[in-house]
């Protein structure tokens, strides 16, 4: 008999701001924080802004990620945020 550890997908558990859509005024700085649930001990999660990787964090053991924005004038505009969580066997993305 062969037992494996089976560990689930990530879920999320808390979407901060918990809407697709976010007005960012320029000149001020939005805090985007998402908590997950999984079973793994170990996470990597990726934020990129318009598609270029803005923030990364690998092998960590918080369940918890955050960025924070701070536009300019010269960033106005609409711009695609996005995120993706790997826990070492399944990958979870958010955009």
């Amino acid at each position: 008999m062969v037992i494996n550890n089976f560990t689930g997908a990530p879920s999320f558990k808390t979407l901060n701001p918990g809407t697709a859509s976010v007005v960012v005024k320029d000149g001020t700085t939005q805090t985007f924080f998402v908590e997950i649930n999984d079973d793994s001990s170990s996470f990597t999660y990726e934020w990129k802004l318009g598609g270029a990787s803005v923030k990364k964090e690998e092998s960590v053991a918080s369940k918890t990620t955050s960025f924070s924005y701070s536009p300019s004038v010269a960033d106005v505009g609409t711009h695609a945020l996005s995120l993706t969580i790997f826990d070492g066997t399944n990958t979870l993305p958010r955009t």
